[in-house]
């Protein structure tokens, strides 16, 4: 899924998305752009059964993820209603660590921390740490939506900021992965598969 935005405005949105989110680096959400739209491509033009088509619609899927996240995400930093704003960047999360059928077993809140907590946090004290946060973030995240809540208090505030911070840090991890994932199956033989649908001029240049 490519955003399909002009050139300008790929421009003018990096630009915002670096000032706004500086721990995001803009080539990567570029990699994942780019690779979305060649991995789709190649899709149509290769094998269209067995593993390759797995690893093509399997990467398609997660880069679309990401994306989608990052554009909760980048919402939530430009909205003026920060109630509306904190239920956007709990979204961003539920987009890349839900499962619905391990959150109908065990809960969705306890999913989302888990993983959280196991994917950003540096050892164990971190990952007590957030899972200690996420559950005070969630605690908030009812009250806005089950109670009406009408304004955040300082230290929801703190919290909000922490949730950003936890939704940075997972989207740079889930680029990262995919971007390791990608690397791996170039050296095998999917990379030989693009590397040789290139050579032909099959694979249109952005």
């Amino acid at each position: 899924m490519s955003l399909g935005l002009h050139k300008k405005c790929l421009e003018s949105l990096s630009a915002r998305i670096a000032g706004r989110l500086p721990e995001i680096e803009v080539k990567n959400r570029m990699f994942l752009e780019d690779w979305t739209v060649m991995l789709r491509t190649a899709g149509k033009i290769l094998p269209q059964n067995g593993e390759f088509k797995n690893k093509v619609e399997q990467y398609v899927s997660e880069a679309e993820k990401i994306i989608l996240a990052s554009q909760w995400l980048f919402d939530s930093y430009c909205g003026n209603n920060e109630l509306l704003s904190f239920v956007q960047t709990t979204v961003v999360l539920e987009i890349l660590l839900g499962d619905k059928t391990s959150s109908d077993a065990v809960g969705l809140q306890r999913l989302l921390s888990n993983r959280c907590a196991y994917l950003i946090g540096d050892g164990q004290k971190q990952r007590e740490e957030l899972l200690e946060q996420f559950e005070k973030i969630y605690e908030v995240r009812s009250r806005i939506v089950h109670r009406g809540k009408s304004r955040l208090t300082g230290d929801e505030r703190e919290l909000f900021s922490t949730l950003q911070w936890m939704c940075r840090r997972v989207i740079q991890e889930e680029v990262d992965l995919l971007q390791k994932d990608v690397t791996n199956a170039q050296t095998e033989s999917l990379g030989r598969s693009l590397r040789l649908a290139a050579r032909k001029k099959l694979i249109p240049k952005s």
